[in-house]
């Protein structure tokens, strides 16, 4: 998970930016947030996140500011 969080880092980091001038970001199967934060810091608009985890999407919302 590690190595999939740094491959989700770098995409954004290296080909996402046309993605994320746009008015609303999803992050679909969003576990805990880690990738959302990261969409937050580059998105002009708002960060929506899905997963089927009731757990996950409780942790997730731990981290929405």
């Amino acid at each position: 998970s590690d190595l999939l969080f740094r491959f989700w880092k770098v995409l954004l980091e290296t080909k996402a930016s046309k993605i994320l001038s746009r008015s609303l970001c999803v992050d679909l199967g969003c576990g805990t947030g880690l990738g959302a934060q990261q969409i937050r810091k580059r998105c002009k608009g708002k960060v929506v996140g899905f997963d089927l985890s009731p757990r996950m999407l409780k942790e997730a919302h731990k981290k929405k500011g």
